[in-house]
């Protein structure tokens, strides 16, 4: 699973600026992007690392055409397709994750159905969940909490799905706090870093898992990772047999991305508890030998008010 980690340490590394939040000008007037930028962030990282993921993102004719300016690190030129894509005419993006959800709806089957298996019941529990691609066999779950400020039940870093004996990991979250949205994912089988588009701040920091208890939840991203086993004899070059005769590596064309958007600061802090592991039911994206890389909710210490619902601004990051 490592080799597959490895293709984010160019992004990592890069001394340059990643998605970052930049004054508004004629030709970008937007302000208060976080919340896109982050929701970005999120789809580029898993799109480098993931070849499902970038098979997935590569077959809609909007995503191929964002991914395709990420790479290039036309950044604000991604966040303007996507705010155009919206078509909502605004400049001020303060808002929250749902804003997005024509966007993430993209991704969607038209005749996808969330009941057809039984861990997509399971997940219906923890909020609205997003199945991307093939409903039979999907690469990508997205879980959006729907009710803000409330404990749940708690979340699995995993879900093994007996059923159909497949895995699906969390690899990004959309984390809030102070009213600012950032983005954490696993950055190796053991390590995790946290994305900021804020430009005083570096873009990627490592991340420790035992500090997501300060934050609040807004979407996590669960990757089908038993997939990756069907691209295991795929060379680099992204040459070879794949899960379709249209195999895009991503390695070949990854840079880092920049986006934009504001997101509603919805508490799914609770305790984790990390379920059995299952009979060999596919690969392990996670060193199941160390659970302190896992996600730790418990005992919040985080005071949360009681809002109904609670938006994101790039600006309010102090």
């Amino acid at each position: 699973m490592e080799r597959f980690f490895q293709r984010l340490k160019f992004l990592i590394e890069d001394t340059s600026d990643f998605i970052k939040e930049c004054a508004p000008s004629e030709f970008h007037p937007f302000i208060n992007t976080c919340v896109l930028d982050s929701l970005l962030a999120a789809f580029h990282t898993a799109y480098i690392v993931f070849p499902n993921i970038a098979e997935l993102l590569h077959r809609n004719d909007f995503f191929r055409e964002v991914i395709s300016l990420l790479n290039q690190k036309m950044y604000i030129e991604a966040r303007i397709l996507c705010v155009s894509e919206l078509n909502h005419e605004k400049s001020d993006l303060f808002g929250n994750v749902k804003d997005y959800f024509p966007l993430i709806d993209k991704l969607v089957w038209p005749k996808s159905s969330p009941n057809d298996c039984e861990i997509i019941r399971k997940l219906n529990c923890f909020g609205n969940v997003f199945i991307l691609g093939d409903p039979s066999d999907p690469p990508l779950i997205l879980i959006h909490r729907h009710v803000p400020n409330v404990p749940s039940i708690a979340l699995p870093p995993h879900f093994d799905d007996v059923e159909k004996k497949r895995i699906f990991a969390s690899f990004f979250l959309l984390i809030g706090k102070d009213k600012h949205m950032t983005m954490c994912f696993q950055s190796s089988e053991s390590t995790w870093h946290l994305y900021d588009n804020d430009p005083k701040k570096p873009s990627f920091q490592p991340f420790d898992p035992d500090d997501f208890k300060n934050y609040m939840i807004c979407l996590v991203g669960y990757v089908n990772i038993t997939q990756l086993e069907e691209y295991k004899g795929i060379p680099e070059t992204g040459e070879g047999a794949g899960l379709s005769n249209q195999h895009v590596c991503p390695s070949q064309h990854f840079y880092q991305q920049q986006s934009v958007a504001d997101v509603e600061m919805e508490d799914l802090s609770y305790s984790v508890s990390i379920p059995e592991t299952g009979e060999g039911v596919g690969p392990r994206l996670f060193n199941q030998s160390r659970q302190d890389v896992y996600p730790n909710f418990s005992n919040q210490s985080q005071l949360v008010e009681d809002v109904e619902m609670l938006s994101c601004s790039s600006s309010d990051s102090d």
